[in-house]
C-alpha cells in the first residue's frame, strides 16, 4: 500500500507554491489529497481540477519509493494528458511519473502497450500500423484481388458497392477469432449492421481480406481492444498483476452532457473504479458548461492552457488502497 505524507499547512503551502501559487486549504481539496481510498469528486468547469490532480500526483511522487510499482496516469485524449504532463514535467519528484514503472498516456496507449501488443506478439502476428485511414486505404486497394469482392462491387443488380466499401474499411477483428496461426488465413471481423455474415461467400472473403491485412502488420484501433479482450480472458491473472503495478491509478475519461444546479465541490465515498480491470482515478469530461461561484485553487491566466482547459474536466478518483 502506498502512503500519503500527512498535509501539514506547511506542505499544501508549499505545493501550492510549486503550482504557481495554488490555494489547496479547502476542505474538500485536503480531503482528496489525502485520500488512499475510493472517492468522488465532483465540480464545475473552470475550477483547476487538473491543477489538484496534479498536486496529488506531486504528493504522491515526494514518498514514492518502489521502482517495481508506479502510478499510471491515463487519458482519452493526447490533449488531456498534456494537461497533466504539462504541470509535472519541471517538478523534482513528480516528473519521474512520466517514466517506468510509471505510465502516463491515453487509454489506447495503455491498451497498446500492457495487454493488445504483448498479446499479438505471442500470437507471431506482425506488427506495422495501426491506424483506421492507412487501414481503409489498403484494404480498399486490396479488396478486387478478392473475385467475389469484385463481382459485388461491380454488379449493378445488386448495387452494393458503396455499402460493401463500407464494410471493407472498418473491418474490425471480432474478439471471438479463431484462427490464432501467426499467418492467418480467415480472421473473425465484426458483423455491422447488414453486413452479410461469415456463412456467405462474401462474409468468407471479407475475413480473408482482413486477415490478409493483419498478415501484413495493418490494425485498426478497434482491434487493439479486441486483443486486449482476448489477453484478459484467456489471462484472468493479468488484471490483478496490472493492479498490482499500478498502486495509484488516475483514468481520464469523457463524460455525457451533465446540468448541476450546485456551485461547490463535493468528495464522497465510491467504489466505482473496481469495475476497471486497473482501478483509478476516473476524470469525466464534461460537455456542458456548470457555473461554480468558488474556483479550487488560483485561477490560470489565459496565457496558461494547461490549467484553463482543465476546466472541462470534472473528476471522480478512485485510489485503490490494497
Amino acid at each position: 500500500m502506498f502512503e500519503i505524507l500527512p498535509l501539514t499547512p506547511e506542505l499544501l503551502a508549499e505545493l501550492g507554491d510549486e503550482l504557481g501559487g495554488c490555494d489547496f486549504s479547502d476542505p474538500s481539496q485536503t480531503d482528496f489529497l489525502a485520500k488512499a481510498t475510493p472517492c468522488d469528486v465532483q465540480a464545475a468547469p473552470g475550477n483547476g481540477k487538473t491543477t489538484l490532480l496534479a498536486a496529488k500526483l506531486m504528493l504522491l511522487s515526494r514518498n514514492w519509493l518502489t521502482r517495481r510499482r508506479g502510478v499510471c496516469v491515463i487519458s482519452h485524449t493526447n490533449a488531456a494528458r498534456t494537461e497533466v504532463e504539462d504541470l509535472i514535467a519541471r517538478h523534482p519528484t513528480a516528473a519521474r511519473l512520466m517514466s517506468y514503472p510509471h505510465f502516463t498516456g491515453t487509454v489506447t496507449a495503455f491498451i497498446n502497450q500492457y495487454l493488445a501488443l504483448p498479446y499479438l506478439r505471442g500470437l507471431g502476428w506482425s506488427f506495422r500500423q495501426i491506424d483506421d485511414d492507412a487501414f481503409a486505404a489498403e484494404a480498399l486497394r486490396r479488396y478486387p484481388g478478392w473475385g467475389v469482392l469484385d463481382s459485388l462491387a461491380k454488379s449493378k443488380k445488386l448495387k452494393l458497392k458503396r455499402k460493401l466499401e463500407e464494410w471493407i474499411a472498418s473491418l474490425d477483428l471480432e474478439p471471438s477469432f479463431a484462427d490464432t496461426r501467426a499467418e492467418p488465413q480467415a480472421l473473425a471481423v465484426r458483423c455491422r449492421k447488414g453486413q452479410w455474415g461469415a456463412h456467405t461467400d462474401c462474409g468468407k472473403a471479407l475475413e480473408s481480406l482482413k486477415a490478409s491485412m493483419v498478415r501484413s502488420g495493418l490494425y485498426r484501433y478497434a482491434d487493439m481492444t479486441a486483443l486486449a479482450w482476448r489477453a484478459l480472458r484467456e489471462n484472468p491473472a493479468l488484471a490483478d498483476r496490472l493492479r498490482d503495478r499500478s498502486r495509484s491509478s488516475f483514468l481520464m475519461k469523457r463524460r455525457i452532457p451533465m446540468a448541476t444546479n450546485s456551485g461547490c465541490w463535493s468528495t464522497s465515498s465510491s467504489k466505482k473504479g473496481r469495475r476497471f480491470s486497473v482501478s483509478g482515478i476516473v476524470i469525466k469530461r464534461s460537455m456542458k458548461t456548470m457555473q461554480q461561484p468558488r474556483p479550487i485553487g488560483r485561477q490560470a491566466p489565459a496565457a496558461s492552457p494547461s490549467i484553463r482547459a482543465a476546466g472541462s474536466v470534472a473528476i471522480l478518483p478512485v485510489l485503490r488502497a490494497g
